[in-house]
């Protein structure tokens, strides 16, 4: 992957434009809901990395300007659909802006503040919220499902360093079907929280006033906290895991556990996004603060790792590793063919996470404490469930992990 620089990159923008992406990052895109027409005709006009930004700035002002025209005509509704898009396209052009960082930064607090106007449209039940964090506010969105017979577990997204909570909160249908209320962060260094301070492994506290507030709201169980993580997020969720006496389990997809030890080997697009996220301090130290292999073996949670075959940015053996080091406190569920944070499969992992983090809700109840008990019980349940895509389409065929993902027993 060292070969992929910045000049690589060029040459092949050059030849065939944005439109020949690597298949991760195009469905990446996709995900966030913008038309396949407007990504398609966006990627087309870039024919260089320093086109990247620019092109999507340029798509997501043609969508202020159909706002601002449903807006004239009455239209209130498809008004803020074209602004939420407007806020999805800024979204994506910070992902690959590495030398422009005020541009990136411009970027990100469009999104943020699009999303907030757009929300009572795009997601009606969800809110837009800051909480304390140390002297300063930190941004947070937050949706509970409509309603339920019980107080509803919280599963807390956290984001990789490119990633967003508008993003990563895109996750949240299948864990607010299940009844968790679902909460999405911006780690500091990332999304609307850039201006809140360097990526750093000391911040670890970010979720200690938001729980204590919540502790005391009787519609949310906190006994059903649930931690989720992709990437950097994935590091993040175990290492606050370690310091919150009562999560119930963690699931991190394509986690970077012990970065210093394979940093050299990324290509230099990654490099710049580390050398952004961590300010003026050198990516190799800070790295070194982010290894939770140590951590890992004070965890006695259950923890369900989604690995990637073809994940390009975190080696795969990161997530291998992983699991081996938790052992039967972990299950690992293998994607061979797809890549990092598995943007291809968003509603399959989280489907699958659902039903181990469900069974492992009902042994808990039933007084079943023991980790690794927990997770034989989860993996249980994720063995026997069946995929339906949502949405319940009747023409679709039932899937199951051998159809697009392996489970990998404790001996493999």
């Amino acid at each position: 992957m060292r070969k992929f620089d910045e000049r690589y990159v060029d040459f092949g923008f050059r030849l065939f434009s944005a439109g020949r992406l690597p298949a991760n990052l195009f469905v990446r895109l996709h995900t966030f809901g913008i038309p396949q027409e407007a990504v398609a005709q966006t990627l087309r006009d870039i024919r260089s990395l320093d086109d990247w930004s620019r092109a999507w700035v340029e798509t997501a002002q043609s969508y202020l300007g159909m706002s601002r025209r449903e807006t004239s005509a009455g239209n209130l509704a498809e008004a803020e659909r074209a602004r939420y898009m407007a806020a999805m396209c800024y979204h994506a052009a910070q992902i690959m802006e590495i030398h422009d960082l005020k541009t990136r930064d411009s970027c990100r607090a469009w999104t943020s503040s699009l999303v907030k106007q757009s929300l009572h449209v795009i997601r009606p039940n969800a809110r837009h919220m800051t909480v304390q964090w140390r002297d300063r506010q930190l941004p947070i969105l937050f949706e509970a499902p409509e309603q339920a017979a019980q107080p509803f577990g919280l599963v807390v997204l956290f984001n990789g360093i490119s990633q967003s909570k508008e993003e990563t909160f895109l996750l949240a249908p299948r864990f607010l079907e299940a009844g968790y209320a679902v909460l999405a962060i911006d780690s500091p260094g990332t999304g609307e929280a850039t201006s809140l301070g360097p990526l750093s492994a000391s911040a670890s506290d970010i979720l200690d006033a938001v729980l204590q507030e919540l502790s005391a709201e009787p519609t949310i169980d906190l006994q059903r906290l649930v931690l989720v993580g992709c990437s950097f997020g994935g590091n993040e969720a175990i290492r606050i895991a370690r310091r919150i006496p009562n999560v119930m389990a963690v699931v991190t997809v394509t986690p970077a556990v012990a970065p210093a030890a394979w940093m050299d080997y990324a290509n230099t697009i990654i490099w710049a996004e580390l050398r952004d996220a961590v300010g003026d301090r050198d990516p190799r130290e800070v790295a070194t603060t982010f290894d939770v292999n140590e951590t890992v073996d004070k965890l006695h949670v259950p923890m369900l790792i989604f690995g990637a075959g073809h994940d390009t940015v975190v080696p795969p053996n990161e997530s291998q590793k992983l699991a081996e080091r938790v052992g039967e406190r972990g299950t690992l569920v293998w994607y061979p063919d797809l890549g990092h944070c598995l943007y291809e499969a968003g509603d399959q992992w989280t489907t699958e996470a659902v039903s181990w983090l469900n069974a492992i809700a009902v042994a808990k109840a039933d007084g079943e404490v023991d980790a690794g008990a927990l997770n034989t019980i989860g993996r249980h349940a994720m063995e026997s469930s069946e995929y339906h895509p949502l949405g319940n389409d009747e023409s679709y065929e039932e899937e199951d992990f051998t159809e697009y993902a392996r489970l990998i027993s404790a001996d493999e």
